[in-house]
């Protein structure tokens, strides 16, 4: 039927002949225990050196989003209430903003007093929580700046505001029930 409409793919004896590559290790994508606190009292550290650091720390780890949602994500996003003195960040389409979430159901992620507290530390003038004067900065800050400062720390992972969220998965995972994450 191939050569009937025109396609010719060429010689395929030498792809039935071909050997399976091995495939890497896997790499266990749980941290040992301690780790996640070594890791959350180096950003710690930075909360008033580096702010723009500790504000993609404050999203990526805090909340557990997405890089791209980190980017995007601004302060009418969030809605906190002083007088339950908690708080929720919804993450949806947001096509007036130029926002399209990934996944196909909207989330809303719930916050307390510290983490507001520690963002509204970070605020500045631009409606964006993360700190930075376009969406390329924001980028750079939430995939380049964040990689080149864990790496700098002694991360070897592949991936770094991945990685965070994962880490904010995992120990939603351990003090909660399944249900509740």
């Amino acid at each position: 039927a191939m050569a009937r409409d025109g396609l010719h793919v060429g010689d395929m004896s030498g792809f039935k002949a071909g050997r399976p590559v091995k495939a890497p290790p896997l790499r266990d994508k749980i941290l040992p225990a301690g780790e996640i606190d070594v890791w959350k009292a180096r950003f710690e550290s930075v909360r008033e050196s580096d702010r723009h650091i500790y504000a993609a720390f404050l999203l990526c780890f805090g909340l557990a989003l997405r890089a791209g949602e980190a980017t995007a994500a601004r302060w009418t996003w969030c809605h906190y209430d002083e007088s339950r003195r908690a708080g929720l960040l919804t993450v949806r389409d947001r096509p007036d903003e130029g926002f399209s979430m990934k996944g196909a159901r909207p989330r809303s992620i719930p916050f307390g007093p510290r983490w507001w507290s520690a963002a509204q530390a970070t605020r500045t003038e631009s409606p964006y929580i993360l700190p930075g004067s376009s969406a390329t900065a924001r980028e750079h800050l939430a995939g380049v700046r964040l990689a080149d400062w864990m790496r700098a720390r002694g991360w070897k992972g592949p991936k770094f505001a991945h990685e965070l969220r994962a880490w904010r998965g995992q120990e939603w995972w351990s003090d909660c029930s399944p249900q509740e994450c």
